[in-house]
């Protein structure tokens, strides 16, 4: 009984350690995918990066993210062309204060 235990505990640790991995892969994808947000990035180009197979890909983003890694990706891009949006706008509009006299 206890060594049965001791063997579900040990594989908890292994699983455990499984999913730390994949956190932290994830995360070095993502931090990939925002470096190369500009260029075209499909299936190819993320198995390529983290030797995962389609499944795998879809089932961690949905783990962590909460979404697939193509909505994932199209948000980042939105996000970036919003923040782009926002910093143009700064540029060009001004809103000059008035002189105090």
């Amino acid at each position: 009984m206890l060594e049965e235990k001791l063997k579900r505990l040990g594989s908890l640790g292994a699983s455990g350690r499984r999913h730390q991995d994949q956190r932290e892969q994830l995360d070095a994808l993502c931090d990939w995918i925002d470096r190369h947000i500009d260029q075209p990035i499909g299936w190819q180009e993320l198995i390529a990066q983290t030797g995962w197979d389609y499944q795998e890909i879809q089932t961690v983003f949905y783990r962590y993210k909460c979404t697939t890694a193509m909505t994932w990706i199209r948000l980042r891009r939105e996000m970036r062309t919003s923040a782009v949006d926002v910093a143009v706008q700064r540029l060009f509009i001004t809103d000059p204060k008035p002189e105090r006299t």
